[in-house]
């Protein structure tokens, strides 16, 4: 190179550097609009992984944040729009803060924690802002559709898929305006849905008019199929728990129908497919806690007796079989614990069966009797449920676990109080043995916090 005169060697260079651009072109060449072009290897692979990014985001071209995203500062960018976003909140700029939220999420479309942000700030923080209900619920639906929005962005990743069952489950079917919500859920207040002058769901959440519960439960399988198919994990909770929500959601559906005084085959059909859920499908999943062990939480001691003495021991465990049924037994026990497996399913069982129904309404009805003072009523509708309901706690399959259950409990203490009192407005003495006796005397420290329960029920304003 030496021996060379400066003009040869700026050749060289020259050469050299249009050698080098060859794979920068290769690797880097722009994917094309036009079907059947595709781009270099990294436009391929942006395509192939959804990491392509496709827009800028709705940001004024005149701002300075505009002026940092063309000089390659997304980053910065973004955290102007954030600052902006704040000011706007503090403000009660709903609409401009609704419209950099947008922009910031178009910033940053695999920023999993943009869509998390963002979708509770709407459905929790913003919606509590606002005095009508119907407000209340717009918002909350904003706060939804964004965590469905970055699910779609993010396919292949579970965590937002999750997020949005769980605001369809539990912000609608929990938050101090549940009956409206769940109401408003299939017949939408806003006017933009009524087709032929009936009312009916906002279709981008709710698409074939069901209760949210059972649209929640859907999304909740969709979730666990998409950790399936990815081979992608969550960092939300532990896998074990995280993978019981569709189930839960099923009680949730069946639970919230009680709530409301429906007590018929419905939910009592919806009881069952909880059951079967809960044992036959997360009950069957299978679960690897410790090398060489694999356990389904459905096990009980005999069938994991049966499985270890008709079974091999795993290649590479150092135990005989006594011990590899002891460990199992540990694990299972722990997971059971840990998810509230036995809980579950034994709740699950027991409202399926028509004896509970029956005595879940009786309670009910007499509760409802003694608010609009018809002690007579009242008086043998508890009664009876109360005989019905004992039953229940004493079932040899599920009544042990409902016995120390607090809703339990608060139910078959309510149902007494229903009874005393509607004696006492009736002027009848109360009787020392009645059904669920033992519960009452036991259960005499919570009597102050069922007290005040059992007067807000028989309240006027309980519904409102």
């Amino acid at each position: 190179m030496n021996n060379l005169t400066s003009h040869q060697r700026k050749m060289v260079y020259l050469v050299g550097m249009g050698l080098l651009f060859i794979p920068v072109i290769t690797l880097g060449f722009p994917a094309a609009h036009s079907k059947g072009q595709s781009g270099g290897t990294l436009a391929q692979m942006r395509q192939e992984h959804d990491l392509g990014e496709s827009t800028l985001g709705n940001v004024d071209p005149s701002s300075a944040t505009m002026n940092l995203v063309l000089l390659g500062l997304r980053g910065p960018a973004a955290c102007m729009l954030w600052v902006q976003m704040d000011k706007q909140k503090d403000a009660k700029d709903w609409a401009g803060m609704r419209a950099t939220t947008e922009s910031i999420i178009k910033l940053q479309p695999h920023f999993q924690k943009v869509w998390q942000f963002h979708a509770w700030n709407l459905a929790y923080n913003v919606s509590v802002e606002w005095d009508s209900v119907k407000d209340r619920y717009f918002w909350v639906k904003e706060g939804a559709k964004f965590y469905r929005k970055g699910s779609l962005r993010n396919e292949k990743y579970p965590e937002l898929y999750w997020y949005f069952a769980d605001t369809l489950g539990k912000k609608i079917g929990r938050s101090d305006e549940w009956r409206q919500f769940r109401r408003f859920f299939r017949v939408d207040p806003d006017e933009r849905f009524t087709v032929n002058q009936v009312p009916g769901p906002d279709l981008e959440l709710n698409p074939k008019d069901e209760d949210n519960n059972a649209v929640s439960a859907d999304w909740f399988k969709e979730t666990n199929r998409i950790m399936d198919q990815y081979g992608k994990e969550q960092h939300i909770m532990d896998k074990s728990l995280f993978r019981s929500y569709p189930g839960r959601s099923i009680i949730d559906h069946a639970s919230s129908l009680q709530k409301e005084g429906h007590f018929d085959e419905e939910t009592r059909e919806i009881w069952a497919k909880a059951f079967q859920y809960w044992k036959n499908v997360y009950g069957q999943e299978t679960w690897y806690p410790a090398p060489f062990i694999g356990i389904h939480l459905a096990w009980t001691k005999e069938e994991i007796q049966k499985f270890v003495e008709t079974g091999t021991l795993p290649e590479g465990y150092k135990g005989g079989k006594k011990q590899y049924e002891i460990d199992l037994r540990s694990w299972v026990g722990r997971y059971q614990n840990m998810t509230n497996y036995r809980y579950w399913h034994d709740k699950c069982y027991s409202e399926q069966q028509k004896n509970t129904m029956e005595a879940h309404k009786e309670l009910y009805d007499a509760l409802k009797a003694l608010a609009e003072g018809d002690t007579t009523r009242a008086e043998q509708l508890a009664y009876t449920g109360l005989q019905k309901y004992e039953k229940v706690i004493g079932d040899e399959i599920s009544g042990l676990g409902l016995q120390d259950d607090d809703l339990a409990i608060e139910e078959g203490m309510l149902g007494i109080m229903t009874w005393r009192s509607a004696l006492e407005l009736g002027n009848k003495p109360i009787p020392n043995n009645f059904p669920l006796r033992t519960m009452w005397v036991s259960h005499q420290n919570r009597l102050k916090e069922i007290e005040a329960e059992f007067k807000r029920r028989i309240s006027p304003t309980k519904n409102n």
